[in-house]
């Protein structure tokens, strides 16, 4: 009802002026868009058993308990952080803001929301109901974090033998979270302020107080997350003295005297990864880390960044998606009807049958909400940390506009594939910084088709970047299509050496590239372009590259030996399982299978 969804009755008639109190009136539109976006997300909420949608819910749950002290710990740390100041007339929130009269004041309201982690914790949280605020600019809304591919190098190069500058030193690492993170930063009052009545249950100074002026960032604004990162990235440069890298703003790095400090941030959450000289000054830098943010860092166990499982071994560090797809796939199938599969392809001839050949029915309403729930699901496993499920992801990913029965199949035999393959991860080996790439093409013969190129960049024997994606530039021969490809792996190849110098470690160049097209070498090396003008622009920044020693000459290798042929076609389970091994950099006696045997190659 309107009590739970959070409506007043007020006519706001604009900033700075007084609340009429109004009769009830008949909803306007966007009041109707408002309540039906509410009841919305309310009814997403509700699927997850055991979490309360309001303060009612939470005090009669078996849980009460638990979701009582969540509530306590939430409400002692808005005392403790300063977050609200108390009105008991709209009229002063001039005076004691000291906000001019040009600044925005928007009338907001709270909703408590709950939560429980992955790692079982009872989250409480006192939320503005932001969407309310209007549009703001996408600058000022926008949440940072490292990308998937910077999470994956720097975990490569932990384990890499890097310069002798920091020989002899030792490996540390540190996750962290910063507790209560948005609300440690401040709102910009030059800009807006916030009216709020005040919340259930919150204890007032004054029992008078009929109005809360949030100046903390709170978490529901839009906003909130920018001014955090605003804020935290004052404090780590500032006080702790790191530098952030040009190439991605969430990666810091200071070299001190005898060694490095490398962390990447995923919102309020960080690692941080350490080669010093001795155990003294680790336990120096953890003590001024947790000073600066005035005891506000919880140090996590380290087994786990932004969803991803982090194992370390003697010879390695694996990553996996192990707990965060067990959880998600028992929440998503909770009576084990989707069967288990050898492979992410419900066909061999898949791309066939998604282009040319699919006769099945458009999903309705309710089953295209299930199809992008679960595609949603394995496209964020395909970013992270399985390369193994890329191509079918891709070609999965083209039907998002109309859905059909064959694509709810597929995505089904993807997330049945998961299942099957929980502990799969990418592992990174001890060893030289050995970065390679490789780049291939599939020219698609049927008519209407467009060819896919796949790429595939390693670090440490495991796969740091990779792609499969329907090319942009329409060929009518092999040759051409493997140079696109090979276009698009210098471009990322450019961007890991640039991430990877931007923390001042130098990258052995020039750098290996592999393909199984002759052909393609001699326009990339010699020959002069008479095609389109955008294929000859890639030609030349590819060849410049060459040029200048950033890559290396294009090296054949047989399509058995490129690591990027699996991401342009679909493979039966020997051969799937024979890439996989390759992709992940796991034991490929396992695999069972033999590579295919070429004729010796003519020079």
């Amino acid at each position: 009802d309107d009590a739970d969804i959070g409506r007043g009755d007020e006519a706001l008639s604009g900033p700075g002026t007084p609340i009429a109190i109004s009769g009830p009136a008949t909803p306007t539109l966007d009041e109707l868009l408002e309540i039906d976006e509410i009841h919305i997300i309310n009814a997403a909420k509700a699927q997850k058993p055991g979490v309360p949608l309001t303060i009612k819910q939470a005090m009669k749950s078996i849980d009460s308990p638990k979701w009582k002290a969540a509530i306590r710990k939430e409400l002692r740390s808005l005392k403790d952080l300063g977050v609200f100041l108390e009105l008991q007339h709209l009229d002063d929130i001039r005076q004691v803001t000291g906000v001019t009269e040009d600044t925005q004041i928007i009338f907001m309201d709270f909703t408590w929301a709950f939560k429980i982690k992955l790692d079982g914790t009872y989250r409480a949280r006192i939320a503005l109901r932001g969407f309310k605020s209007g549009p703001l600019p996408l600058n000022e809304t926008s949440s940072p974090t490292a990308s998937a591919e910077s999470f994956r190098i720097m975990m490569a190069l932990s384990v890499c033998h890097l310069p002798d500058k920091f020989k002899g030193t030792m490996l540390h690492e540190l996750a962290y979270d910063v507790d209560h993170a948005f609300m440690r930063a401040q709102f910009d009052l030059s800009t807006r302020v916030y009216a709020c009545k005040v919340p259930e249950l919150y204890p007032l100074e004054d029992p008078a107080t009929q109005w809360l002026i949030p100046v903390k960032s709170l978490y529901g604004a839009k906003e909130a997350s920018m001014r955090f990162y605003l804020f935290f990235v004052q404090v780590v440069v500032d006080k702790l003295h790191f530098t952030r890298s040009h190439a991605d703003y969430c990666l810091f790095y200071k070299i001190t005297a005898h060694g490095m400090f490398i962390m990447f941030i995923h919102v309020d959450d960080g690692r941080i990864i350490a080669f010093v000289s001795s155990q003294e000054e680790w336990d120096n830098f953890v003590k001024e880390f947790l000073n600066a943010f005035d005891g506000g860092i919880k140090i996590l166990d380290g087994s786990m960044h932004a969803g991803v499982d982090v194992k370390r071994t003697d010879t390695g560090v694996t990553i996996s998606l192990e707990t965060y797809l067990t959880a998600t796939l028992k929440e998503l199938d909770p009576e084990d009807v989707i069967p288990l599969q050898d492979t992410p392809y419900i066909d061999v001839d898949m791309e066939k049958i998604i282009f040319h050949n699919d006769t099945s029915e458009l999903l309705n309403f309710n089953e295209a909400r299930v199809f992008l729930n679960r595609l949603g699901i394995a496209n964020y496993a395909r970013d992270r940390a399985r390369p193994d499920i890329e191509f079918a992801c891709a070609l999965i990913s083209t039907k998002v506009s109309k859905p059909t029965r064959f694509a709810l199949n597929a995505v089904n035999h993807v997330i049945g594939y998961l299942k099957n393959s929980l502990s799969l991860g990418i592992t990174y080996t001890s060893g030289d910084l050995n970065l390679m790439g490789y780049s291939d093409a599939s020219l698609n013969p049927l008519p209407g088709s467009r060819q896919y190129g796949g790429i595939f960049a390693s670090i440490g024997g495991g796969a740091t970047v990779w792609g499969a994606r329907r090319q942009t530039i329409a060929t009518d021969n092999t040759a051409d299509a493997e140079t696109l490809a090979a276009c698009v792996l210098g471009r990322k190849i450019d961007g890991i050496i640039e991430l990877i110098e931007s923390i001042k470690v130098d990258v052995p160049l020039p750098v290996p590239t592999h393909h199984d097209n002759n052909a393609s070498f001699l326009t990339m090396t010699t020959l002069t372009s008479r095609k389109t003008r955008h294929f000859a622009l890639k030609i030349g920044v590819l060849r410049d590259r060459v040029m200048e020693r950033f890559i290396t000459k294009p090296k054949h290798i047989m399509s058995a030996d490129n690591l990027s042929d699996g991401m342009t076609k679909a493979y039966g389970p020997k051969e799937f399982k024979y890439y996989r091994a390759l992709w992940l950099n796991i034991d490929q006696k396992a695999t069972h299978f033999v590579p295919r045997v070429h004729p010796p190659h003519k020079k």
